[in-house]
């Protein structure tokens, strides 16, 4: 999450969030990023819920190559002495990943599937029934997607989207401009392009889940060109430029 004076920013995970939290908080006076990166919007201070906001969405095929590899690899990287704190991180780590002994296929089978405790993961889903990525979707976003004042960017033109959103916005300035072209990504994972991890199979069980999500936002298997040209409702586009969909280091 991030408050500023006037906008907050909702992080869905493996969207950018990370990048876009800290270019923000590093070129902007009185930014609150809370203690939770990933905070619901639910959970909002009362004080910041009339503010406007954005969130970042991303293809959902895309997110789930992104979500399997960095899993991965951040359980390869931890102690495994170490106790996980986060209930999230636990079912994600031991029910999805199976402590890094499942394949993608497995994983993200799983993940469609809600083959995991979807009651420890996601406390305030009434219906248990979401796939993994809509889960964070509704569980963090899920009160704003129709409002007005709130606009989704998307992942794969995050850099231009962002300029375009923040330009004009209170104490925004060059610095920051700069920053959100030239700045590092932030955890980015190591994969090829996401559509090489896809048999016939898990793409339509991936199309299936996510398929809510896929007609709101216009995504589809396979499709480089940025699908907010077809200006599906409640999306407002007002940037310029495009980035390759497979090249995440490139994009955030």
């Amino acid at each position: 999450m991030l408050i500023a004076d006037d906008f907050v920013f909702l992080h869905i995970p493996k969207t950018g969030g990370t990048f876009v939290q800290r270019v923000i908080s590093e070129h902007l006076p009185d930014v609150d990023i809370g203690l939770y990166t990933h905070t619901c919007y639910d959970d909002f201070p009362e004080d910041a819920r009339h503010l406007p906001g954005f969130y970042v969405i991303r293809n959902p095929w895309d997110w789930y190559v992104s979500w399997f590899h960095y899993s991965t690899e951040w359980g390869a990287r931890r102690k495994p002495s170490r106790e996980i704190s986060s209930p999230r991180k636990r079912v994600v780590w031991e029910d999805l990943l199976r402590r890094g002994q499942a394949d993608f296929r497995e994983a993200v089978t799983r993940a469609c599937h809600a083959d995991y405790d979807v009651g420890a993961a996601f406390p305030t889903l009434d219906d248990h029934g979401w796939d993994l990525y809509s889960a964070y979707v509704m569980t963090i976003a899920g009160p704003v997607l129709d409002r007005t004042d709130f606009e989704a960017l998307r992942f794969e033109r995050l850099r231009p989207q962002l300029s375009a959103y923040l330009r004009g916005r209170q104490a925004v300035d060059k610095r920051l401009m700069r920053a959100i072209r030239e700045a590092k990504p932030d955890r980015v994972s190591s994969h090829g392009a996401y559509q090489a991890h896809y048999d016939v199979k898990l793409r339509r069980a991936v199309g299936r889940r996510t398929a809510w999500l896929c007609d709101r936002f216009g995504y589809r298997f396979g499709a480089h060109k940025d699908p907010a040209r077809r200006r599906p409702r409640a999306i407002i586009d007002r940037s310029a430029g495009e980035i390759p969909a497979s090249s995440e280091a490139a994009q955030v």
